[in-house]
């Protein structure tokens, strides 16, 4: 493997820098600095089995080369933008939604944080009861 700094080095910057808000579950915790489908691999090249895996691993594995070299592709073209601006990728999945989702689902609302969708819905119930009190 390459030359990694070490967990030891890694724990002492975590503490140093970051909020101590998650807390480790072994007393000698892996260093993992790569990943391929469900295994994640320490900076000594030993493999783990990733039982925790998160929300986007969990449905598509560890640097999955399909969905890696579609990303890369798209990303060398347009990286991020605002749902305000319009993209065409953004329209064919919404399209692409429609069709594979059960029921009437016609129309999608993207965002980025589960709370988005509250805060609209929240907005949305405001607004109508002041219409309705008109």
């Amino acid at each position: 493997m390459e030359n990694f700094i070490g967990a030891k080095k890694v724990i002492e910057k975590k503490k140093e820098y970051t909020i101590p808000c998650s807390y480790h579950f072994f007393s000698n915790p892996p260093q993992f600095v790569k990943g391929k489908m469900q295994h994640l691999y320490d900076s000594e090249g030993k493999e783990y089995l990733d039982f925790f895996a998160g929300v986007s691993v969990m449905n598509c594995g560890h640097c999955n080369e399909e969905i890696l070299d579609k990303t890369i592709e798209q990303m060398r073209n347009l990286q991020h933008t605002t749902t305000i601006y319009i993209t065409e990728p953004l329209v064919n999945l919404a399209e692409q939604l429609s069709k594979v989702t059960p029921g009437n689902l016609k129309r999608s609302f993207f965002v980025v944080q589960a709370l988005k969708p509250m805060r609209v819905q929240c907005f949305w119930q405001n607004y109508i009861q002041e219409k309705v009190n008109l």
